[in-house]
């Protein structure tokens, strides 16, 4: 867990999606034919994105234009591209490459930012064959995700 007294409920938030995620167990083993190589966890204060990022910028550096249109019928709102970033960043964590030559931002599809559910994200880079799950939420004010790797 987290152990950030500055960031409240965040414990019991990643406790809660963290324990859905080890619900799925056995949709992660299917989902990726092994056992989970990895598990990845990420958080964003709200506020940090909304004042410090040109969110039109950013969506462009680590979503395609079909992730967009997948993802944001509307203006993207700040809770929706710390969620994204929180997803990306927890399955690069999860695959232990990190964002770098063998994963790019735009390597990772997710399609759908659906709060507090377990999801499939998908992986179309050069650093080999991975299966990724991740779920993502919002709780006092700090996007999260967990994810889960394996090959």
């Amino acid at each position: 867990m987290s152990d950030s007294p500055d960031i409240p409920g965040i414990d019991d938030a990643v406790r809660r999606l963290t324990d859905r995620l080890e619900d799925a167990t056995e949709d992660v083993q299917t989902f990726a034919r092994a056992t989970p190589q990895g598990i990845g966890i990420d958080h964003i204060p709200l506020a940090r994105v909304g004042r410090r990022v040109d969110v039109d910028q950013l969506l462009k550096k680590i979503t395609t234009p079909r992730q967009r249109r997948l993802l944001f019928s509307d203006d993207p709102r700040a809770a929706q591209v710390a969620q994204l970033i929180c997803v990306k960043e927890a399955c690069a964590k999860a695959t232990g490459l990190g964002f770098g030559p063998e994963l790019k931002w735009t390597d990772l599809a997710v399609r759908s930012l659906k709060k507090g559910s377990i999801q499939p994200v998908h992986y179309r880079g050069d650093g080999g064959s991975w299966r990724l799950l991740a779920g993502s939420d919002i709780s006092d004010g700090v996007a999260f995700a967990v994810a889960a790797a394996g090959r």
